[in-house]
């Protein structure tokens, strides 16, 4: 058997060098005939002859030496072409050591001088002193191509010695089926030392720098696209989310090792809007890109650099969007010299628009880029008001970019209230991922929000115009609608804006950045307009992605319209795509019974409704969403060590709902990895055992869970369409060993149990079995005792484990 085996991997060696080795004879006769050798060949055919014929075959010989790669032919090629280099130097040698004899005896200069000008062509001074870099040069040269040919060489032998380890554990075979291709499943092959994919019987080989991207479909957690450098298409359909993910793990692993895709930590990202006020737009929009300049009134730290992305959110447009793109390629190109940009998506609702670019070195990581627009208007069915929005994928990064515009009028700031919550929940964007049935901010790790959103100052107009003199913008903000709203939690929960700095952007006399105009005359009324922030730009980012904002200013350049443009700027961190960075399956690391488990749960929901809550777990780390099962208890406060963190004081009177770890599923990654569950979030859901609607929102995430085995408590807020509507607390640990086993913590509870005095009187949970002997149903027995248990767990807490 050890014979036949020994056999057959050589014969796999053989073919697989054959395979190989042809591959890369093509790969040496194409790169030549895409070299210019005019020159050379004039000077020197023969040595053009002897080059063609080791690239023929040469080559081929010195890879598939059994010594595992080596430059034979080569050296041989490169031996002659120095051969008569070498007879030269020794004719030179032999002329200076006569000449030296000569000089030293009985020569004198002026006859040395006359003899070499009769006996040839004339010889510049200076020919002596280019001898030796000349030289010196052959010899950097010939070391530096020795150096390239020895490392390409053990590059292509390496590539392709097939040992037996390499065999059984390098190349990694996927099954799944082809969209569009009848007939059943195919094979993929990916082998990452090789920085290979094979495709089913056909054989198909692409390489990893073929490969542009892949896509994942959220919309199906089994399917994914393989998008090519010649924009052709392959979709691939897996049996599970598991093996779709192990799959384009391993496909990122071979870009990663032979660096066809460089990481992004972090993009800077340029924000603009603008209420263009009605008025078509200069020619010329360059100074709007600026970052610093006299017309810039705000804080600046980015400098004079061309961002990663641009997002220009513009209301009353007074211009086609075809030509609004046009105009805004034109400036970035005549602002950034050198610097190519490409278009990821425009939106347009009547005057509200956005554009968003992206540096062209990027576009190969964009995907998934969705639209939307929600009108706001009369009835909700004019589009003069709502907002227009781009979303898409950078990387493993989700980003949403929203332009809007909401209602006018100092007096109606609970109407942009009601605008902006409408916007958040009918903006069509990310309903596609497992996510959908949250809100906006919590689908994406970055939500951009621009727009004229109308809140005001509620100060007189002569106190704001001394003010804004005295440039005393933080005394403004005082009676800013906006700060005052989110400080109260109305809006924009959890989005954060920088330090304002610029006088209020609305309203300007057009024309001019002197002076504000106070009354705004119309046929139906005079309307009084305090200068007022209306113009605003928001972010909001997931726990654990950082954001630094390098800028917020207006620019006060552009005067046609009474709102000047407000820009921010920020550098945001990615979420990098993990990559393993080894195919040890067996290590610790990648241990498959590696689970995330919650000894115990607790919430506080504000509701009347009488159903049991249950919890939801959403994650790119599971597959489905795992549920547990409803809250057996219901109690008055938290458990001791559960009660450090501070209670919301809406929440103080809401009762404790409990689940203890028999109730609540274990949770098992699909990629067992700490580092890859590091990178990732859990997603929670309270919701109604009844009616499945949902309560509340948080997210838990998993960066210093994933470090360590040791239980760890935590507290999140629970929220629902920017409202706090709960919270839950609990622990957590991600570990390969199960919980304890409740039969060895509750043995004493399961002889002779006294039906009654057990039950607490401050508890409301399942129902007291009442006058039901001992010798009742079996069921009624284990419901009885499950409650038990979970009420001795609650009152001795859970340090066994």
């Amino acid at each position: 058997w050890y014979q036949r085996r020994v056999r057959g991997l050589s014969l796999k060696k053989r073919a697989s060098s054959i395979h190989h080795g042809n591959k890369t004879m093509r790969l040496f006769q194409d790169v030549f005939n895409s070299l210019d050798a005019t020159q050379i060949a004039e000077e020197d055919p023969r040595f053009i002859a002897l080059l063609t014929r080791y690239v023929q075959t040469g080559a081929l010989w010195d890879i598939q030496k059994d010594d595992g790669g080596g430059t034979g032919c080569l050296e041989q090629l490169v031996n002659f072409s120095c051969g008569e280099l070498l007879t030269q130097l020794q004719r030179f040698n032999t002329k200076m050591a006569f000449l030296d004899k000569l000089v030293s005896g009985i020569a004198k200069g002026s006859l040395l001088e006359q003899s070499l000008r009769e006996a040839g062509p004339e010889v510049p001074e200076d020919s002596l002193t280019h001898v030796e870099p000349a030289l010196l040069e052959c010899s950097k040269v010939s070391v530096r191509i020795n150096s390239k040919i020895n490392e390409v060489f053990k590059h292509l032998s390496r590539s392709i010695q097939v040992s037996e380890e390499c065999l059984i554990n390098d190349t990694k075979t996927f099954e799944a089926k082809e969209e569009g291709l009848r007939g059943g499943k195919i094979h993929l092959s990916v082998d990452p030392r090789r920085g290979s994919i094979c495709f089913g019987k056909s054989g198909t080989l692409y390489y990893h720098e073929q490969i542009k991207r892949l896509e994942k479909n959220y919309k199906d957690p089994h399917k994914m696209t393989i998008i090519f450098m010649d924009k052709r298409k392959r979709e691939i359909v897996f049996d599970d989310t598991r093996t779709r993910e192990q799959f384009f793990q391993t496909v990122s692993q071979i870009k990663h090792i032979h660096k066809s895709d460089k990481d992004v930590k972090s993009v800077s990202v340029f924000c603009c809007t603008w209420n263009m006020g009605e008025v078509e737009p200069v020619n010329d929009i360059i100074r709007l890109f600026d970052d610093t300049g006299e017309h810039i009134s705000g804080f600046s730290i980015q400098g004079k650099g061309p961002h990663d992305i641009y997002a220009i959110g513009s209301q009353e447009a007074n211009i086609t969007e075809k030509d609004w793109v046009n105009l805004i390629k034109r400036a970035l190109a005549h602002r950034h010299h050198g610097v190519n940009y490409n278009v990821v998506g425009s939106q347009t609702l009547q005057g509200i628009r956005i554009v968003v670019l992206v540096k062209s070195e990027h576009i190969n990581k964009i995907s998934n880029p969705e639209y939307s627009i929600v009108k706001t208007g009369v009835g909700g069915m004019v589009g003069n008001k709502g907002a227009v929005a781009i979303s898409f994928c950078f990387g493993s990064t989700n980003m949403a970019f929203v332009s809007c515009h909401l209602a006018a009028r100092a007096e109606r700031k609970l109407k942009r209230n009601q605008m902006y919550h409408h916007i958040s929940r009918n903006l069509n964007l990310g309903k596609k991922s497992k996510f959908s049935s949250f809100d906006l901010p919590l689908r994406f790790d970055h939500v951009f929000w621009m727009g004229d959103l109308n809140y005001r100052l509620d100060c007189e107009y002569g106190e704001v115009s001394e003010l804004i003199k005295a440039k005393d913008y933080g005394t403004l903000l005082k009676y800013d609608q906006l700060k005052s709203q989110q400080t109260n939690g109305n809006v924009f929960y959890d989005f954060k804006e920088g330090e304002i700095q610029f006088p209020p952007s609305y309203r300007y006399e057009r024309n001019s950045r002197d002076s504000y105009v106070y009354i705004k005359y119309k046929t139906t009324g005079n309307v009084y307009n305090v200068p007022s922030y209306c113009d605003r730009v928001l972010l909001h980012s997931l726990p654990q992605l950082k954001q630094t904002q390098t800028g917020y200013f207006c620019n006060l350049h552009y005067k046609a319209s009474d709102h000047a443009p407000v820009i921010a700027t920020y550098q945001v961190s990615t979420r990098l795509q993990y990559v393993s960075k080894n195919n040890d399956t067996e290590s610790e690391n990648d241990d498959q019974s590696l689970k995330i488990r919650f000894p115990i749960l607790q919430a506080k929901i504000k509701s009347n409704s009488p159903d049991r809550f249950c919890v939801k777990f959403f994650s790119y780390l599971l597959e489905g969403t795992p549920t547990s099962k409803p809250a057996p208890c219901v109690r008055a406060v938290y458990d001791d060590d559960l009660n450090n963190f501070p209670v919301q004081h809406s929440l103080s009177k809401c009762e404790v709902s409990c689940w203890s770890a028999a109730y609540i599923p274990e949770l098992e990654p699909i990629l067992p990895n700490r580092e890859y569950i590091s990178n990732n979030y859990i997603f929670i859901q309270v919701v109604s055992d009844g009616s499945e609607d949902c309560y509340g929102q948080g997210i838990l995430t998993m960066h210093d869970i994933a470090k360590t085995d040791v239980v760890q408590t935590f507290s999140i807020l629970l929220r629902l369409q920017d409202e706090v509507c709960g919270e839950l607390r609990g622990r957590v640990c991600l570990s390969r060993n199960p919980l304890n086993e409740t039969k060895t913590l509750f043995s004493d509870q399961l002889i002779n149990p006294d039906w009654t005095s057990n039950m607490q009187a401050g508890t409301r949970g399942l129902p007291s079995p009442g006058g039901v002997s001992s010798g009742s149903s079996s069921s009624s027995r284990n419901e009885y005792l499950e409650h038990q248990q979970t009420q001795h767990f609650y009152n001795h807490g859970f340090s066994q484990s």
